[in-house]
């Protein structure tokens, strides 16, 4: 990523992202010329007053993508207002903000993680486009779990989670001795589709990437009030989590694999190894590069335990969107 005031217009690199620094208030021609020679030149912004700025600045719609740097906060976003981002044709804000009242009509273009510096890291598959639809059965959802307090909404969330949402991989999942395949009904989408947060929604089942973005959604909210976000390293996703001043990594795609999961690609029983975990429990797939929020160093040595409770017994639910490999044969 350049800053702003870095750039020389006829020296810039057409696929960088570039930083609006403070230099934008007092050379504004250079934003518009930047636009009008390449839509594809991606702005970030560290926060809405620049948004608003430009907004007000421009005669002519902008079709570059522009979009918000996570501050790593949680706090209403009530201020990103859609008057003041119209002139915008992406403009985008990081998932974690979409739970916390941005304005938007149907839809509003999101990003996923971030590399150092803020750089937008989407995830591979994941619809860049966050649905009204969307927050409104994420809602739903949230309607079923109860404010317990931080530590306890944390192992709540994890718990429904492995409840209700079936893991899937590849194509071809193997789990212990056995393989599995997608279905070939019309009727369910493809492992593309179970990246994105609408499948998770609607079919119950999701990949890595799917179930991460779920697990953010469903903490980083008004109601549970989970300071959570995604980290992603090139093959795998998975949460980190702010939890009493220390920062935990959470992996519920994980949790859900890992538990008694029997022959329903599902987790039987509530596993808590991965809810809340150190550098004592990191496997290799945790390996990260540093992103603008949370650095490898600065995780938990230890793994805290959490605590499993009478009332979750052993699932009945039995999910049919997989079957063995050989029953296709």
């Amino acid at each position: 990523m350049v800053k702003y005031s870095d750039v020389e217009i006829d020296k810039f690199n057409e696929a960088e992202y570039i930083l609006l620094d403070d230099s934008i208030y007092y050379d504004i021609d250079k934003f518009i010329e930047i636009c009008h020679r390449n839509k594809l030149v991606s702005f970030m912004l560290p926060d809405f007053d620049r948004v608003k700025f430009i907004n007000s600045s421009v005669s002519d719609h902008i079709f570059n993508p522009i979009s918000l740097i996570d501050d790593g906060e949680m706090r209403d976003r009530s201020y990103i207002k859609k008057k003041d981002y119209f002139k915008f044709s992406r403009f985008g804000v990081p998932l974690s903000y979409t739970m916390w009242n941005p304005e938007f009509d149907s839809y509003i273009y999101t990003y996923f993680a971030s590399k150092n510096n803020g750089e937008p890291c989407d995830l591979p598959y994941v619809d860049k486009v966050f649905w009204r639809k969307t927050l409104e059965q994420i809602h739903s959802d949230l309607d079923d779990l109860d404010d317990l307090g931080e530590f306890k909404n944390i192992y709540e969330v994890s718990d429904y989670i492995q409840g209700n949402i079936q893991y899937v991989g590849d194509n071809e999942v193997r789990i212990g001795d056995y393989d599995y395949v997608f279905s070939d009904s019309p009727t369910h989408k493809v492992v593309i589709d179970a990246s994105k947060v609408g499948t998770v929604l609607d079919d119950r089942y999701g990949t890595c990437t799917g179930i991460s973005a779920y697990t953010m959604l469903l903490l980083n909210n008004p109601k549970l009030k989970v300071n959570c976000r995604i980290l992603y390293n090139g093959s795998h996703a998975w949460n980190f989590v702010y939890h009493d001043g220390n920062l935990y990594l959470s992996d519920n795609a994980l949790n859900i694999i890992s538990g008694d999961i029997s022959d329903n690609l599902m987790s039987r029983s509530f596993n808590t190894k991965y809810v809340l975990f150190g550098h004592d429990r990191e496997l290799p797939v945790h390996r990260f590069f540093n992103n603008n929020l949370v650095g490898f160093e600065n995780i938990n040595d230890s793994s805290l335990d959490v605590p499993a409770y009478h009332e979750y017994g052993e699932r009945k639910g039995h999910f049919k969107v997989l079957k063995m490999k050989h029953e296709e044969e």
